[in-house]
């Protein structure tokens, strides 16, 4: 199983996040990559997608693959249905 965390490029994970997901993987032999490339992301042959901060369509990202959207997309949303990010 491959897993893909990618996040905004302004806002990286908590680094005590990336090690639990580190570990889970390690336990289930999963291989993590982790990045901040959209166009990486739409293209990648990921089985698992993780969107922390950033919230790309299902229809741009490769149909075999699962979502995860959050937790903080949730808390820092931007896009066509909220808006821009403002950034003080």
């Amino acid at each position: 199983m491959k897993v893909l965390l990618h996040h905004h490029k302004n806002y990286a994970p908590h680094h005590k996040n990336v090690e639990g997901l580190r570990q889970m993987c390690a336990a289930v032999g999963a291989k993590l990559e982790i990045t901040s490339d959209t166009e990486y992301a739409k293209s990648c042959d990921h089985d698992l997608i993780i969107l922390n901060s950033e919230c790309i369509s299902p229809y741009e990202l490769p149909k075999n693959a699962k979502i995860i959207y959050g937790p903080q997309y949730w808390v820092f949303p931007e896009g066509p249905l909220v808006g821009p990010r403002q950034l003080s």
